[in-house]
């Protein structure tokens, strides 16, 4: 019998020889455009990964860079006449797969022609090059599972239009987005019993958030839109939350510390912090003031679940009548907020020669302008209960503010601060006597001529100070059926109005 072992081996070699195999740095590039994917339609298992093998790190490869057309002669899905070695070689003619796949594609020509293999690399390709070079698509991927992300390019072919397929993934993407907001971020976590919350992390808006630029068309925008407003929406609250379990935790050790038991409601004095930010920039004002406020806060652990309530009202006073109501509520992992400012009460210093009644009032006016520029009301709650102003007791994070002060207001207090600062600068004058802000001063018929005139002529008639004095002046100004004197009395310069 003939001995052919060596013959058989010299087949083999020679085959190994005519095979047109890809070169390592091509295979690394196909399974790259693939995302290290199997480009099989319906297929698209990872390829890659780590391992440690004897000790080492290594990385374990279970794809492989299959030939669309042979690269044997006698192979399937023999190369055409004209095609020479280097372009059986070329990228062009390598589509990546994991290895299951890849045994059939170089095995089954029937199953897997030519062009149905170059359909397959071109959407794989295609897909993979928009998720990670498109920033709008980049963030979609993450809540698109890879099926339903390649499906969209297979069914837009032949032409695979990249503008129509962008579109339609930022509408599926919007829409899981929406739902996953229905179905998971609406609801926080329970309160533990101590109230010492850590803070909620923002993970789901990282990793979902939507970057819409005026290029969109109309229907990708409208279908994005409800989803960037409900996550901001979620961020916020899960911010307010984490605040106000921060301010309540710093209140209850205190409270402990005085007695309480720290169940039931506690009803106290707090101090705040009222500034502005520019709408436009984010840049928080330099201007700012300290308010006493009255704190409230509940707690209470019932069959029904942790109970949290958090109250800051009646921030204002005789130097600054801007009113923050702040209200939190936590029920069962839900958080609703109200935060708002209005203005309450008479802006009317009751002694504009103190020194630090002085400096109050010039911040109040400093904010005052900013909120009436359009700045947005913003407030820091100190952790800290009483009516001690502590910047190192305040909670770092400020709360927005919803301002409920129209233009009139706006204008009201502006031409009160007008009026502060006049009274200032002609009070200093009156040697012995102090000037009083009443209700009458404020009056729009008493304008600049007439107070300082007033004031003048009031100066001469008093003469020197003492308490003994009652001076009326004549009537200044009539106003409908109200007629304006400046008076001096026991001491009080001051303005009055009498009914005719």
């Amino acid at each position: 019998m003939r001995d052919t072992s060596g013959t058989e081996k010299d087949e083999k070699k020679m085959k190994s020889k005519a095979r047109q195999d890809f070169s390592p740095k091509t295979r690394e590039h196909l399974a790259k455009a693939a995302g290290y994917r199997c480009s099989r339609y319906r297929c698209l298992q990872l390829s890659t990964c780590v391992s440690e093998k004897h000790g080492d790190i290594v990385s374990a490869n279970h794809g492989v860079a299959a030939h669309i057309y042979a690269a044997a002669k006698h192979g399937p899905r023999p190369a055409p006449p004209d095609m020479t070695p280097e372009q059986v070689e070329h990228v062009s003619n390598g589509i990546w797969a994991c290895r299951n796949c890849g045994a059939e594609i170089d095995i089954m020509e029937s199953k897997f022609s030519a062009e149905s293999l170059q359909e397959m690399k071109r959407v794989r390709e295609t897909a993979q090059e928009m998720a990670v070079c498109d920033p709008d698509i980049k963030r979609m991927a993450v809540v698109i599972s890879p099926f339903e992300f390649d499906q969209v390019f297979w069914d837009h072919l032949p032409d695979l239009d990249l503008e129509t397929i962008r579109l339609e993934l930022l509408r599926i993407g919007g829409e899981k987005i929406l739902r996953y907001c229905d179905e998971a971020v609406g609801r926080l976590p329970t309160l533990p019993a101590q109230i010492a919350l850590k803070p909620m992390a923002s993970a789901i808006m990282a990793a979902t958030e939507i970057v819409v630029d005026h290029q969109f068309e109309e229907d990708a925008v409208r279908s994005l839109a409800p989803a960037r407003k409900r996550l901001d929406l979620d961020e916020r609250r899960a911010r307010e939350r984490r605040r106000a379990v921060n301010i309540a935790d710093g209140w209850t050790r205190v409270f402990k510390q005085r007695g309480w038991s720290g169940v039931g409601e506690h009803v106290h004095y707090c101090c705040v912090k009222l500034a502005a930010r520019d709408p436009g920039t984010g840049a928080i004002s330099e201007a700012f003031i300290w308010a006493r406020g009255k704190g409230y806060i509940h707690y209470d652990t019932t069959g029904q679940g942790e109970v949290l309530g958090l109250r800051v009202t009646f921030t204002n006073s005789p130097v600054n009548n801007l009113d923050w109501h702040l209200k939190i509520d936590v029920e069962d992992g839900e958080c609703r907020t109200s935060s708002t400012l209005r203005l309450f009460g008479t802006l009317a210093p009751d002694d504009i020669d103190n020194p630090v009644i002085w400096e109050k009032f010039e911040a109040y006016e400093q904010l005052i302008q900013k909120l009436a520029q359009g700045w947005q009301p913003i407030g820091y709650v100190c952790r800290a209960p009483g009516e001690t102003f502590d910047t190192d007791d305040v909670y770092r994070e400020a709360f927005e503010i919803t301002s409920n002060i129209n233009a009139a207001g706006f204008d009201e207090c502006l031409y009160r601060c007008k009026k502060i600062r006049l009274a200032e600068s002609i009070a200093s004058k009156l040697r012995g006597w102090r000037f009083v802000l009443t209700p009458d001063y404020f009056d729009r018929a008493l304008d600049e001529y007439i107070i300082r005139k007033a004031f003048d002529e009031l100066r001469i008639r008093l003469g020197g100070s003492g308490y003994q004095h009652v001076r009326r002046s004549p009537i200044l100004v009539t106003a409908g059926r109200r007629k304006f004197r400046i008076l001096a009395l026991q001491g009080y310069v001051f303005f009055e109005g009498g009914w005719t």
